[in-house]
């Protein structure tokens, strides 16, 4: 499962994508502190100790973006290239990343 948050300052902010899953309950995903990897130069106050790392990040470049949700690919017509894959999508830039 996915999850995804983004970062408190427009200027610097990150789209994360975060894996989660059942046993997850509790874990820090850095919001509102943290924008992109847990050791940005852009978060400071990261710390890869306290903070889940994203895994995978995008930065907004001084644009709008918004990831919506997404889902786990599965399939029964033997694509196992995507198998298992979280494929989501950017909302406001209308991309899939």
């Amino acid at each position: 499962m996915g999850g995804n948050e983004f970062g408190p300052d427009y200027d610097i902010a990150y789209e994360d994508i975060h894996v989660l899953d059942a046993n997850s309950n509790g874990r820090n995903l850095g919001w509102p502190l943290c924008a992109g990897h847990c050791d940005s130069n852009d978060s400071p106050q990261c710390d890869c100790n306290k903070h889940d790392d994203p895994l995978y990040t995008y930065k907004h470049n001084g644009d709008n973006a918004c990831v919506v949700g997404g889902f786990v690919y599965r399939t029964q017509d033997g694509n196992a290239q995507l198998e298992g894959a979280y494929i989501f999508g950017d909302y406001v830039r209308s991309m899939i990343p």
